[in-house]
């Protein structure tokens, strides 16, 4: 079956003073797997829910492949929705919870049981359709719901923050199992989250959100590096950002810039002039004359900065400074014989490569 291509126009939706969504506008390709990520209240779950039929918006249409569906019932939109909590009936087998939605659509018994057979190969759980729910661990449950939506053949799946319920090693399983899953299929996937991790690992695309509005879209690693506004920076990962003045350049190129930390080199994420906003990621800001450290390029921005903390968190170390007053955040590879202690209280040099500092508009929100 063809994946779904879905327009949505101008699409408005409030509960009583409170504006879910406002005039959201924006097209999912087929196939796509598609992230809608935001703060919780942003307005991204009341748009699935629009798009799975469970609530109606006030205004702007929906389309799919072009037809209007806003009038269609949800058993009639081929999009089915995965929900955080697993909502498996526990009396019911792990075939029976599958073969539910077919059950409902009266389809033949032999039909059901062939297809419940199919969707338990595709979620990698064949020959477990007679345990019960309770026999399952997180991940295995998290399956069954994933099956649950695959056995109705749809050409779009509805997935509102689906591993929110699941620890951290099997999050990480799961956003492996579901990136094989879409690419084994031609279906689009829209799939809700406030988890940045998520999103950037998987999506395709992604729309970030905030009060009912898209403040960002296009593909992770675009909206990561080359973010549209400040918020953006912010929410996707963690940012340096700090004010400065344009004094030459910066027309949606490189700019030279007066900061609290002195006189930069930068490159421009949109058209800017006057002032702006500078983000430098922290794993972007690299010290200097550490052992292995690779000396300052010569279009390099260099300060030298304190260093208030250094935590070891796994495979990196997170690093705060103080340069003259303007804190900072570093991220260093966690090297075998790199002590965080020994980091504390040292006065380094550090560099940002003028292609890494980046130039946000100053009413970025």
């Amino acid at each position: 079956m063809t994946p779904a291509a879905i327009s949505i126009e101008t699409l408005s939706k409030k509960f009583g003073a409170v504006t879910a969504l406002d005039a959201v506008s924006l097209d999912i390709r087929p196939g796509e797997l598609f992230f809608l990520l935001g703060p919780s209240g942003c307005g991204k779950t009341t748009l699935l829910r629009i798009l799975a039929g469970l609530e109606k918006a006030d205004s702007g249409r929906l389309l799919f492949d072009g037809r209007d569906i806003a009038t269609l019932p949800p058993h009639e939109r081929g999009a089915p929705m995965v929900f955080q909590n697993y909502a498996l009936w526990p009396h019911l087998s792990v075939a029976e919870n599958i073969a539910f939605g077919l059950v409902e659509r009266k389809v033949a018994r032999a039909e059901i049981a062939t297809r419940v057979e199919d969707a338990l190969k595709r979620v990698d759980m064949a020959g477990l359709g007679a345990r019960s729910p309770g026999q399952l661990s997180g991940g295995q449950q998290q399956r069954v719901v994933l099956a649950r939506a695959l056995v109705l053949n749809p050409r779009l799946v509805l997935l509102d923050e689906p591993l929110s319920n699941l620890d951290a090693k099997l999050r990480h399983e799961m956003r492996d199992e579901i990136e094989s899953l879409h690419a084994r299929t031609d279906i689009t996937f829209v799939y809700v989250t406030h988890d940045q991790v998520e999103a950037l690992s998987l999506a395709d695309r992604m729309a970030v959100m905030r009060g009912g509005r898209i403040l960002g879209l296009g593909a992770p690693a675009d909206l990561y590096h080359r973010p549209p506004n400040a918020f953006c920076a912010g929410f996707l990962g963690e940012a340096n950002l700090f004010e400065a003045a344009i004094e030459s350049g910066g027309a949606g190129a490189t700019a030279a810039i007066r900061t609290p930390l002195g006189a930069w080199t930068a490159t421009a994420s949109v058209p800017v002039s006057g002032k702006a906003r500078v983000m430098v990621r922290p794993e972007h800001l690299r010290p200097l004359g550490l052992p292995g450290s690779l000396p300052a390029d010569p279009g390099d921005n260099v300060i030298e900065a304190r260093v208030l903390r250094a935590r070891m968190v796994g495979a990196t170390i997170a690093v705060h400074l103080d340069a003259g007053g303007t804190p900072l955040r570093a991220t260093l590879l966690n090297r075998l014989g790199t002590l965080p202690a020994a980091l504390e209280g040292r006065t380094l040099r550090w560099a940002a490569a003028a292609a890494e500092t980046i130039l946000l508009a100053p009413d970025a929100p």
